[in-house]
């Protein structure tokens, strides 16, 4: 009786979120047909509905970033491109689009350079998001595995050495992998990021509007949150510069 029981459950389970998933499917090409016939508006609200029932993917961000973009809402799109970035850092047509979003804001910031190193290191691990650097940790954990069974199963001195070099290659790959995932997993969770939303804005030099203004930014421009008081956040630009501004001037990537 119980295992009809929870086989009937399972089913039932089974059947709800395929049900979920053609809603969500349908949908999403809604949207697309309304976005493709230039009806952004109509489009933009379909997608709305997704994201308020809880759905989130690279393909909602993207198009939402997308409708915003059309309808010269330009904040609001790179606010999305940044979320959908964070799901898919190396999407070559999501990149192009942000880029082109940050043509169209106001301020031009120089970014502060990093070490070759460094540059070289954030490069490589953005390649993938986290769960593209999982499966690549699982790729690599199988192959450590397989090098290794090989290097105590064959008794050919040559491949025995092969085997033996080639596993150590592989694990430390693996451990690579390990770090990058956990890297970007904590990158795509954090909350640190935001955009600015007021058509303009001065950083202040303390979390005080009579204190001294340090420089303007206008809607559009990405900023690095450090800390916060009250209603007011310490943020950071990419040419270093620091200061603090009002949280409801931003919304969080």
């Amino acid at each position: 009786m119980k295992k009809r029981f929870f086989i009937l459950a399972l089913l039932m389970i089974m059947l709800v979120s395929s049900l979920f998933a053609v809603s969500n499917e349908s949908l999403i090409m809604k949207g697309n047909n309304l976005y493709s016939n230039g009806n952004y508006s109509e489009a933009l609200e379909t997608y709305n509905q997704l994201l308020n029932s809880g759905y989130v993917s690279l393909e909602l961000y993207y198009n939402i970033g997308n409708s915003y973009f059309k309808m010269n809402k330009i904040p609001d799109a790179i606010l999305f491109y940044e979320r959908a970035k964070r799901i898919s850092p190396d999407d070559e047509d999501l990149n192009f689009n942000l880029r082109v979003a940050n043509l169209k804001i106001v301020d031009r910031i120089n970014e502060v350079p990093k070490l070759f190193f460094i540059e070289w290191y954030d490069s490589l691990s953005s390649l993938h998001s986290s769960s593209g650097w999982s499966y690549m940790t699982i790729v690599f954990s199988w192959l450590t595995f397989i090098l290794l069974a090989g290097y105590f199963l064959i008794w050919n001195i040559t491949v025995r050495k092969i085997s033996f070099f080639a596993s150590i290659t592989a694990f430390l790959i693996t451990i690579l992998c390990i770090v990058f995932a956990l890297q970007q997993y904590s990158k795509e969770n954090s909350r640190d990021e935001a955009i600015i939303f007021a058509p303009s804005v001065y950083i202040k030099s303390s979390p005080d509007k009579e204190s001294t203004d340090l420089f303007i930014l206008h809607e559009g421009t990405k900023i690095k949150i450090l800390d916060e008081v009250g209603n007011w956040k310490k943020i950071k630009i990419a040419d270093g510069n620091i200061g603090w501004l009002p949280d409801k001037t931003i919304e969080i990537i």
